[in-house]
């Protein structure tokens, strides 16, 4: 997904700053790894309070957690680039 809003920004708008572009880029993927990282934290610290709740808790919270990883990684850099280039045609 990175690579892909990468060279859409590249291609579509040919003035932005690269170095901001990077910057987002990498703070995407280090808050994602952050909250990869959590997700089985989180699973581990609920399970002495729903013992019985906590083996079906972990897949379905992974199953949505999944669902919306893809859906910001693959909508999240195309909304905002058309954003972008509505705000530059409107001005």
């Amino acid at each position: 997904g990175g690579l892909i809003a990468l060279l859409l920004v590249a291609v579509l708008d040919p003035e932005a700053e690269l170095d901001s572009v990077f910057l987002s880029a990498f703070a995407y993927g280090f808050m994602a790894n952050i909250c990869y990282t959590g997700g089985w934290i989180v699973e581990l610290l609920i399970r002495p309070f729903w013992q019985t709740e906590a083996d079906r808790m972990g897949p379905t919270l992974f199953a949505y957690g999944l669902i919306f990883s893809v859906t910001v990684t693959v909508l999240g850099p195309l909304l905002l680039l058309m954003l972008g280039l509505i705000v530059r045609l409107a001005s």
